[in-house]
This record gives structure tokens, C-alpha cells and sequence, in this order.
């Protein structure tokens, strides 16, 4: 074969294809090149299936904001897209190096602060003691965190403003509660706000329409009794994660001085010198933190060894604990078991009398005795069966269990007398229980009723009247009878059977839930209608002065009986609004 046949292309005439379109007339003027028709369309081979069924323009944005963390999402999801904490590392701007100054690594931060209000108040978006908070840097707070989620993870809700399904707790002060909305209407423009109560969302999010929600948040424990998705009683308490940070914190600034040798007479005299910063005290507890379970604790009030499995290896065990922000750096060693003793002191009120604790300094078990024991009997029966154990307290091992375990001892102990002691008055508590005990043994119930003659024939046992009356007899006798078999109603009774679920009552069980944000989404992608939920419109808010547009329920109601009877919204009754706080009236 010659070089010049080896170089030169061949063409295949496999790959030749034939013209689709016709081809134009050789004499016509060139045209612009086309697409060949394929007989289908391009855009519905390109896209989803699934995009003519689904529109994710009108889909809410969702947020759910605490006292330290903000989580935003789209509905349908079941994990929120972003989770923004409010520490002062996100609210560096660029330039700031302060935390890698001598100082900082040498006391970990510049004012330690270790008292009751100020314990890490730089890592808090907001405070229940409204004096101690500046409602302008919550809402540049708020506003840095809604814009940086919305242009780095909710790329789709920059194209044009969104409604807002909004989930925050249900005790948030008014100035709170409208600096929120204030900064949600201006910087993110949205439309219309939908507001939810957190123990609700929880409630949803377990599959529940009623339940008992322990929400364990970072100021405060709040627990709700929720009876068909609607609150029907609430109290809270102080023990919540920054009591349990705090005490994390005492124990190991005590284990420190132990080690180091400080005299009792030596922390007299002066403050001692606090090694353990709020960053050091919170990733103890959040790392090594546990909670025993109620049979070790009760084994260590009666001063028995525990023989439970993993109680020995638990108190044997040794954990390494480094202090890389004390200045030398240093290890500290110390047994397993006394880093579940800040839960104890923290939560379950350890080395404390009933007595000398306020209403809201109760135990967690105690508040929640109290909360089942302020429902009505229908709905205690429903709610205690359903226990729910949320927040971010909750993800503290073993705290669940325990919670549950001692509710249901206090359950037995006390009964349901919400009394816990009747100081003087015990006396003539025991005195009525006895006169009520011996009435009951002089008086007892009525036994059996009087023999009565059965029909002769057959052993059927049908009961007969001993006064021999013929008429009551016969009627007697057809009352007993043997009546017809539907088989229609039996057919609806068996599908109803199968349609209604088993319900559990009267029992102490606790259950799992997703968070408040699975249920904010469930809500949001579903018509599940709550009756909880506040619904806020820009243009009323921002026209009438924030919070001052709401209005009572009563006046909601009237307002919208003479609108039905108007022509427009704009001739009702003289009221500015149509909306109302709720819950957080």
C-alpha cells in the first residue's frame, strides 16, 4: 500500500445519515440552520417528571429560631438546609483576629464572667430578662442570619419575596416576639408570616395529635400538655442547659483546685481564679456528659454498689480531659461516673429540699408531675401515654429514660394528690382517710344479686323474675333471646375496626419525635390544619404599628361576620386587623 493511500481519510459509509427535513431546492436563497423535528418536545424529555405535579415557587420558607441557633429550609424537607448559632466566631467580620491574641488563648476569652446572668450571654441571641438585652442587635442579630441563608443555602428564595412559616417558642416576650417580625418584614420582605408553637411542631413531628412536651432548651424547660394540636397547660423552669453548663463548669474548676491543692481557707479568703471558660465547660458537656439511669441513682441514695450492666465499668473507667486554653496547658484525669453528678444538681435537684425552691426552680420530673396533675382526667389519660422529650437537652445520653422513669415513680408514690405535704394539717388528712376506710368496710358493695330460676329446658341459663309475674317473664325472655345477625352492620363494624388505630392510655410512655423543624415542614407541605398558629400580613403589621395591630379573638370573630356581609374587606367593623397573638397574647 502506497504512503499517500495510508494518510488519506476514508469515509464510512456507515456513519453517513440521511437528511430528516428535506432538503431545499438548489436554485432557492441559503436559510438559517434548524434543528431537526424529532416529533417530541425537548423541554419535557430535559426536565422532571415530577416538575408539572410540583411547583416550588409558592413553597414557604421555613425558620425556626431559639435563643441560640437559627435553622431555615424549604417544605417537604426533613432536615433544615442551614443551621446558623449566633457565637461570636459567626459574628466576626473580616479583619478580626482577636481570638488568636496572647490573651485570648491565655484566659480563653476577655471578660470571664462566670455568674448566674452572664454565662455566656455572648452566645445568645436573645434573653428572657429583658433588661439585660439590646432589641437593636437582635434584629441586626436576626437579619445577618436570614441573608447569609438565604444567598449561600436558599438560593431559590432570592428570585422574588416568599411567605414565612416561622416556629418559635411559645413564652417569647412581645418586644421579642415584634422585633422578629419587625426585621422578617423589612430585610426579607415576605408577605405574610405564619407563626407556630414549638410543642406543637414537636407534637406533629412524633405523629401525634396530643402529647406531654419537655422541650429542654438553653434558658429555660418548658413543658406543654398539647390536646388535639391546641396547648392546654404550661409551666417552665430555670433548669435548663445553661444551669447544666454551669455546673459543668464548677465541677471541673473543683477538680482543678483539688489537683493543684487549694486550701478550703485559701477560697475564702478570695475568689479563686476560674480556669474553665464557657467554650471549655459546653464541649464537656457535650462530648463526655451523661445521665444515670434511675436504678443507679436509687443505689446510691440506699448506699448500695451498683451490679447493673455497665454500672462497674462506668464507675472503673477514667477519662483524659485536656485544658488546651489554660495557660500551661494541662490534662485533667478524673473517674467517669462524677460527670453525670452536674445532671443530678442541674435537673433533678440534688442535695436540695422541695422547700426551699421556687416555682420556677422546680425539678424536671416535679414540673412535669404538676403539669399532668392541672389536666382535666380525659386528657391526663391521653397525654401521659405520650411523653415527649425534646430540645437540645434531650441529646444528653440516658436523659430521656430517666425522665420517664421517675415520673412514673412519682406516679406510684404520690398518686395523683397534687399535695406533696400537708405539714399541720396531715393529721386530719389520715384521720378522713381512716373514717373513709371504715365506712367502706361497714358499707360494702351489694353482692350478688339473689339467685333467680333458670328456664326449664335445654340448660339455656335465660333468667326469670322469682315473683312468677307471666307478663314481665315473657318480657324477660324476649330481652334474652338470641337477636338476628346483621350482616351489613357487622361488615362496618369490622372496616371500621380496621380503620381506627389502637389507642394506649393510662400509662406512662415516652416517645420519639423528628424536632420542631420536621413538623414546621410536615405542616407546611401538608393541609393539616392547627389551630395554634398565627397568621401576621405585612402591610397590617407594618401599617398599624407592629403587635399593636392584633386584636382579641372575640373582635377576630365579629370583624369577619360583618366582612362576609360586606362587599369588601374595607367595610367591616372598624377594626384595623384581623389577627391575633394566640398563644403569646
Amino acid at each position: 500500500m502506497a504512503a499517500h493511500d495510508y494518510f488519506t481519510r476514508k469515509i464510512s459509509t456507515g456513519r453517513i445519515r440521511t437528511p430528516i427535513a428535506p432538503s431545499a431546492p438548489a436554485g432557492s436563497s441559503p436559510t438559517t440552520p434548524q434543528s431537526p423535528f424529532l416529533g417530541r418536545s425537548f423541554s419535557s424529555a430535559l426536565n422532571s417528571p415530577s416538575a408539572t405535579f410540583r411547583s416550588t415557587d409558592d413553597e414557604p420558607l421555613l425558620i425556626e429560631i431559639g435563643s441560640r441557633y437559627l435553622r431555615a429550609g424549604l417544605a417537604g424537607e426533613r432536615a433544615p438546609r442551614c443551621v446558623f448559632d449566633f457565637s461570636p466566631n459567626e459574628q466576626r467580620r473580616v479583619g478580626d483576629y482577636r481570638q488568636w491574641l496572647p490573651r485570648r488563648q491565655q484566659t480563653g476569652k476577655f471578660d470571664v464572667d462566670r455568674s448566674k446572668h452572664f454565662w455566656g450571654h455572648d452566645h445568645e441571641l436573645w434573653r428572657m430578662d429583658l433588661g439585660q438585652v439590646d432589641l437593636a442587635l437582635v434584629e441586626d442579630k436576626i437579619e445577618r442570619a436570614v441573608r447569609v441563608a438565604s444567598t449561600k443555602y436558599l438560593m431559590e428564595t432570592a428570585q422574588k419575596p416568599r411567605r414565612i412559616f416561622l416556629a418559635l417558642p411559645p413564652m417569647l416576650p412581645h418586644p421579642l416576639l415584634s422585633a422578629v417580625l419587625a426585621t422578617l418584614f423589612s430585610k426579607a420582605l415576605a408577605p405574610t408570616i405564619t407563626i407556630f408553637p414549638t410543642p406543637v411542631l414537636n407534637t406533629v413531628a412524633a405523629g401525634l395529635r396530643s402529647a406531654l412536651v419537655i422541650d429542654i432548651g438553653w434558658a429555660e424547660t418548658i413543658i406543654t400538655g398539647v390536646y388535639e394540636y391546641r396547648e392546654v397547660h404550661q409551666k417552665r423552669s430555670d433548669r435548663a442547659g445553661k444551669v447544666l453548663c454551669q455546673e459543668f463548669g464548677a465541677l471541673l474548676d473543683a477538680e482543678i483546685e483539688r489537683r493543684h491543692g487549694v486550701a478550703d481557707e485559701d477560697k475564702a479568703s478570695h475568689h479563686p481564679v476560674h480556669r474553665i471558660t464557657f467554650e471549655q465547660a459546653e464541649e464537656v458537656m457535650t462530648r463526655i456528659g451523661w445521665c444515670q439511669s434511675a436504678d443507679q441513682t436509687h443505689a446510691q441514695r440506699v448506699g448500695l454498689k451498683t451490679h447493673a450492666s455497665g454500672g462497674g465499668a462506668a464507675r472503673s473507667s477514667t477519662v483524659h480531659i485536656p485544658l488546651r486554653a489554660s495557660h500551661p496547658d494541662e490534662t485533667l484525669e478524673m473517674p467517669f461516673h462524677r460527670l453525670a453528678e452536674p445532671v443530678e444538681v442541674a435537673w433533678f435537684g440534688q442535695n436540695t429540699k422541695p422547700k426551699e425552691l421556687d416555682d420556677n426552680e422546680q425539678p424536671l420530673p416535679e414540673l412535669a408531675f404538676q403539669v399532668l396533675c392541672a389536666l382535666a382526667l380525659d386528657i391526663r389519660g391521653t397525654c401521659m401515654s405520650r411523653v415527649i422529650v425534646t430540645g437540645g437537652g434531650s441529646r444528653l445520653p440516658g436523659i430521656k429514660r430517666r425522665l420517664v422513669k421517675e415520673i412514673e415513680a412519682l406516679l406510684h408514690r404520690r398518686g395523683w394528690d397534687p399535695v406533696r405535704d400537708f405539714g399541720s394539717a396531715a393529721e386530719k388528712s389520715n384521720r378522713v382517710q381512716r373514717v373513709a376506710r371504715a365506712n367502706l368496710q361497714s358499707h360494702p358493695d351489694t353482692g350478688p344479686m339473689p339467685k333467680i330460676n333458670e328456664k326449664i329446658g335445654e340448660g339455656a341459663g335465660v333468667s326469670t323474675i322469682p315473683s312468677g309475674d307471666p307478663q314481665t317473664t315473657a318480657v324477660v325472655e324476649e330481652a334474652h333471646t338470641d337477636q338476628v345477625h346483621d350482616l351489613i352492620a357487622g361488615k362496618l363494624a369490622r372496616e371500621r375496626a380496621k380503620a381506627m388505630k389502637p389507642s394506649v392510655q393510662g400509662v406512662i410512655r415516652g416517645v420519639e419525635t423528628l424536632g420542631a423543624f420536621s413538623g414546621l415542614s410536615l405542616l407546611a407541605s401538608t393541609s393539616l390544619h392547627v389551630r395554634g398558629a398565627v397568621e401576621c400580613d405585612r402591610d397590617t403589621f407594618l401599617l398599624h404599628g407592629g403587635l399593636t395591630s392584633a386584636s382579641k379573638a372575640k373582635d377576630v370573630v365579629a370583624s369577619q361576620a360583618s366582612q362576609r356581609q360586606s362587599l369588601g374587606p374595607s367595610a367591616g367593623g372598624g377594626n384595623r386587623s384581623s389577627w391575633t397573638l394566640g398563644g403569646w397574647a
